[in-house]
């Protein structure tokens, strides 16, 4: 009887340094569910400002256009896939009217564990449950690369930051919040740079995106220019989103 008790003993720690080595323990109370990021509560909404810049190498040209943007959430649905999900209306707002202007639609799903958002057909993998600081995920899995202008969204791997801290985005404080880097490619490279992130705040959404996929093309045998991303491009665009107000 005291060798069964020995043995059993051993095989249990065996087995806890064999999960250790695998994975390190994380305690199922620090473990956030994440829902609470993607309110889907129909006619909640989220105003933004919007700037997107495009980098144009036929004149070398750098243009900035700005927007005021909304993001309502609309009635529920079944998507093509079966699930049930959510219609996003997006609308603009008429600086000269003060009207809101329908610009498309989005939709969303909320499965037990992930989030799937479809933003021009493209399907994206927005999060995954539960959400841990590190935790990564082939983000953009869904997304046909053939697909014209979607080759540079292959192979993303998005990954958790700051979960569960405040942030302060231009002059508003939000929290508890959390940060998918979603790309972060090219800092020291001369030619290109993707860089892709998100803020979710916690019964608001999102609340921030930054979206830079930049290149820098030139026939020179050297870089034209030495300046840094984002100043060195000559094509691409760059786009930075941030909440101003939200409301039901």
């Amino acid at each position: 009887m005291r060798n069964f008790h020995y043995l059993s003993i051993l095989v249990s720690a065996i087995l806890i340094l064999l999960c250790a080595c695998g994975e390190s323990y994380i305690d199922p109370a620090d473990l956030d569910n994440g829902s609470d990021y993607f309110p889907v509560e129909q006619g909640h909404w989220v105003s933004y400002r919007l700037d997107s810049t495009v980098y144009d190498d036929f004149d070398n040209s750098v243009t900035t256009y700005s927007y005021t943007i909304k993001e309502e959430i609309g009635e529920s649905f079944t998507d093509d896939e079966g699930n049930d999900a959510v219609r996003i209306n997006r609308y603009t707002l008429d600086e000269g009217s003060g009207s809101w202007d329908l610009l498309n639609q989005w939709y969303l799903t909320i499965y037990d564990d992930k989030v799937e958002k479809v933003e021009e057909n493209l399907r994206f993998i927005k999060m995954v449950f539960p959400v841990s600081s590190g935790r990564s995920w082939k983000g953009n899995a869904k997304i046909d690369p053939s697909i014209d202008g979607a080759a540079s969204l292959e192979d993303w791997q998005y990954r958790y930051t700051d979960v569960g801290l405040s942030s302060d985005i231009e002059g508003q404080n939000f929290g508890p919040t959390l940060t998918v880097i979603q790309n972060d490619y090219g800092a020291d490279n001369l030619i290109q740079r993707i860089y892709a992130v998100e803020k979710y705040a916690k019964d608001v959404g999102l609340v921030y995106k930054e979206l830079w996929d930049l290149r820098l093309e030139t026939s020179a045998p050297t870089a034209l220019t030495t300046d840094p991303w984002p100043a060195r491009a000559n094509i691409g665009l760059q786009i930075k989103m941030w909440a101003l107000d939200s409301g039901n």
